[in-house]
């Protein structure tokens, strides 16, 4: 509870004492007024516990009482539960129609369990009698924010700390916005206003942190980390959030195995310390995301967080009634698929698994679109219209996994876990007989629920079983039916992104944490081989990241830093105008492209590229031998520099790797072959546990290739 919170709560219970404004307030007897007072007190001081069982007592002997029913809904609100607080606040509407903070405690369970539409008409009907009611703009601000607007967003948060300048929470959530738009020093210092107001003010301490954190500053987020569980030590996802800190762009290959073993020794002390989450994603939201970026095997350490996380929220492991029976035969309707994902937009996981979404045969096949969030754009309309229902859930994790049991799927089919909060923890539990992940996030999920992980036999070296906490399967293509990009016209020139004509261009187009330091040496020989050869870098969202990484590459290659050049992010179009102003495109060893490698093949942009021994440094390799183009393909470090030099330098050499990348590249494109490999296996993974068989083998020796 915040400190305006706390005024509201001070200054109703000064006014309910002897008057009706408490909703019979003045018929009640001495003992349940002094009640009242004590629960506010106990509710003000953050006793939930003690605070509802006062409302309870009090609501047993006056059920139409608007204050105990709306600050008993506020309680339930705040314990995960917005349904009863919606059912609670409505009661107290219902003795004081029209009070402004009633209506906002509803608009704000509201957007606690989904009802977007509705949570935004009663923050409306606010505005329309006080258009400068701080908390109704901040709840507006906030429904703007997770439909994706953040622009808008953040400026309806500036309208709302003008009508209250010292309003800590709408200035945590303008942070937040800012931070969406990768204005980090705006973010920070909105944070620092905040705690400036109230130094022990969690949220701000929270926020502040994992924007240090997000930015690599990790000596001053664990700071700020350890000043917020001092405030509030019984906080678990505070811990949980101090515990799993990894760095973003790591200084060396030792920095990045320490952080891994402390994460480790980490979560066996918060499973011995105990604790509970109630809604982890917005408790704790941190997956171990960058374990993926480290070229090591993540099982170990990924179990360990899910066993960690297991122990603190048993509630993760729910399992669906249909789940607990024998399968039922489908004989007399279709499959059906659920696909679940907050990533069904312009976005990578978008664009890789639109075309199952449009292809899977409709004759055998019911697919469901499950999505969190709220953005719409051109992919996410193609999706909805081409799935049989879509389905949006509340991220609120009961009421989401029954929404999804409620659709007694066969199959629920996660194309990315790890790279949302939300869905991360939704998975953890038993949803549909059969659930399988992918690619989209490159890793194992250490999840115990989680039955299949979808690849294919050139994503894998066929030796990586022990890379998987779940069943492998390998099919004969990459898990993608991706649709060609459209090429557009060379409009731009070198000129227009600040790069020179005359140097030779390489560039390496991915996020700055993707760069491991194993890498620089390679970069370094790049450079020192072609004296005339520029490293074109594309910036990163926040500053503190390019300079770790600036930093990382002047020590490995000092004599040629000065070839390095850092250009600003930009959107797709001009993105892929960067791309034909190339001579040649890097994919990272150790975390290949996956999505811009694609983009790239449909320009006809060379990629030199080598297969190391994950799948995250396969995926480019994994393109090339879909398409039967291996010319590009590196056996080791020194061919890989030999390869780029040559195309950057010798312009024959490279016409004639572009005129053969664009022959091939259609064999990658639309690849309908791998929609129906996966058809089969969905059959045979339904067939297999509807029959009580174990997981089924597919690919690698061949097994149940046919899908029988």
């Amino acid at each position: 509870m915040n400190r305006n919170e706390r005024r509201r709560l001070a200054k109703q219970n000064k006014k309910s004492k002897g008057t009706a404004a408490v909703g019979g307030a003045a018929q009640l007897s001495g003992h349940l007024i002094a009640l009242l007072e004590q629960a506010v007190q106990f509710q003000t001081e953050g006793r939930l516990g003690e605070a509802e069982a006062l409302y309870g007592q009090i609501l047993l002997q006056d059920p139409a009482n608007a204050f105990a029913n709306h600050l008993l809904g506020v309680i339930m609100q705040q314990r995960g539960d917005p349904l009863a607080a919606i059912d609670l606040v409505g009661k107290a509407l219902a003795q004081d129609p029209g009070n402004p903070e009633m209506l906002n405690s509803l608009g704000n369970a509201q957007m606690l369990a989904g009802q977007f539409t509705d949570a935004e008409q009663t923050l409306l009907q606010i505005l329309q009698s006080r258009p400068d009611h701080a908390g109704a703009l901040a709840g507006l601000g906030d429904i703007r924010f997770v439909g994706g607007h953040y622009d808008e967003a953040e400026q309806i948060y500036r309208k709302a700390l003008l009508a209250n300048p010292g309003n800590s929470g709408a200035l945590n959530n303008r942070g937040i916005a800012l931070h969406a738009l990768e204005r980090i020093e705006e973010a920070k210092d909105c944070y620092r206003q905040a705690l400036k107001l109230n130094p022990n003010d969690l949220g701000a301490l929270k926020n502040l942190a994992n924007a240090l954190m997000s930015e690599g500053a990790l000596a001053e987020a664990a700071e700020i980390y350890d000043r917020a569980i001092a405030v509030q030590p019984d906080d678990t996802g505070l811990r949980v959030n101090r515990a799993m800190m990894l760095p973003v762009v790591p200084s060396s290959v030792a920095e990045i195995a320490d952080y891994r073993e402390a994460l480790v020794g980490n979560m066996d002390a918060l499973i011995a310390a105990g604790g509970r989450l109630r809604e982890p994603a917005r408790e704790a939201g941190v997956t171990g995301f960058y374990l993926a970026y480290h070229a090591s095997n993540d099982v170990p350490v990924v179990k360990k967080i899910t066993e960690m996380y297991r122990a603190l929220c048993p509630s993760l492991e729910w399992v669906a009634d249909h789940c607990r029976t024998t399968l039922e035969s489908v004989k007399g309707r279709k499959y059906r698929i659920g696909m679940l994902s907050h990533h069904f937009h312009n976005h990578t996981i978008g664009k890789l698994n639109r075309g199952f979404v449009e292809h899977l045969d409709r004759d055998r096949f019911e697919v469901t679109l499950l999505r969190t969030g709220t953005i719409s754009d051109a992919v996410s309309n193609a999706m909805e219209r081409a799935a049989d229902r879509t389905i949006h859930l509340p991220e609120v994790l009961d009421a989401a996994q029954q929404m999804v049991a409620d659709e007694k799927l066969d199959v629920l089919f996660y194309p990315d876990i790890g790279m949302d909060a939300f869905t991360y923890y939704l998975a953890y539990a038993r949803l549909a007989p059969v659930q399988a992940t992918s690619w989209g996030h490159p890793v194992s999920t250490g999840i115990p629920n989680m039955d299949y992980f979808i690849s294919s036999d050139d994503l894998e070296t066929g030796e990586e079983d022990h890379h998987y906490s779940e069943t492998l399967v390998r099919l004969k293509t990459p898990p993608t039916c991706y649709g060609r990009p459209k090429k557009p016209e060379k409009t731009m020139t070198r000129t227009d992104f600040g790069l020179s004509e005359t140097a030779n261009f390489y560039l390496c187009p991915q996020t700055l944490f993707k760069f491991h330091p194993d890498y620089d040496a390679v970069l370094g020989r790049i450079l020192e081989a072609d004296p005339n050869g520029h490293l074109v870098i594309i910036s990163g969202r926040y500053p503190n990241k390019q300079r770790l990484l600036f930093e990382r590459l002047a020590k490995a290659f000092p004599d040629h830093i000065d070839r390095l050049q850092f250009v600003p992010r930009m959107a797709q179009e001009t993105f892929m105008q960067l791309i034909l102003n190339a001579d040649v495109v890097l994919d990272p060893m150790f975390f290949g492209g996956g999505n811009s490698s694609a983009e790239a093949i449909a320009l006809g942009a060379p990629i030199v590229t080598v297969a190391g021994a994950y799948l995250r440094d396969r995926v480019t390799y994994s393109f090339y031998k879909a398409m039967g183009f291996e010319d590009l393909i590196a056996r080791d470090a020194e061919d890989y520099v030999n390869i780029a030099v040559r195309l950057a330098t010798d312009d024959a050499y490279r016409g004639e790797m572009v005129a053969r990348l664009n022959r091939h590249s259609d064999r990658f494109f639309e690849n309908m072959e791998t929609v129906r490999e996966l058809e089969q296996f969905f059959i045979a993974a339904i067939e297999a546990r509807r029959k009580n068989e174990p997981a089924i083998r597919w690919g690698g020796q061949g097994e149940h290739r046919d899908g029988q």
